[in-house]
């Protein structure tokens, strides 16, 4: 799950955070009382330093706890802070129940569908890939124990 809110990080944009009256410090810097700071999920998510090889779907990268007790701090998919998303325990247990339904009712495998498909070109408040994308495209080979009708699906 972990890996699959990095790989689709939500808001794209800069979300900017300011301190009116106060100036703010990061190592060496001061920042003055009103100037907008900010960072952007796609960038931090996308950071070689911080997730090697970031553009590969890597759940395995979660699996050593001290490794994923460091990336964790990074994870910014609902925000951080006091600005976090207040219902990040109850999304967690709904993509957990909807992606264990899903692998547990269907077998399915990728149609016609590569990494250019869905790497993020456009930001649109949220990114979307190259026009003219068809997105993740998947076969349905199994559903339900029944053989699948060969449909595909978005």
């Amino acid at each position: 799950m972990l890996e699959g809110l990095r790989v689709s990080f939500g808001v794209a944009t800069r979300l900017q955070r300011s301190s009116p009256d106060q100036p703010m410090m990061y190592k060496d810097w001061v920042i003055p009382p009103g100037v907008p700071v900010g960072m952007t999920s796609l960038l931090l998510h996308n950071n070689e330093e911080t997730f090697p090889n970031p553009e590969k779907f890597d759940p395995e990268r979660w699996m050593d706890p001290t490794e994923r007790h460091r990336l964790e701090k990074y994870l910014v998919a609902f925000s951080k802070g006091s600005r976090q998303c207040i219902g990040i325990p109850l999304a967690k247990a709904e993509i957990l129940l909807v992606i264990a339904t899903i692998f547990r009712e269907f077998d399915m495998e990728l149609y016609k569908t590569t990494f250019e498909d869905v790497r993020v070109v456009r930001d649109m408040f949220n990114g979307h890939p190259r026009k003219g994308s068809e997105g993740v495209r998947a076969l349905i080979t199994r559903w339900n124990g029944r053989p699948g009708s060969g449909s595909t699906s978005a």
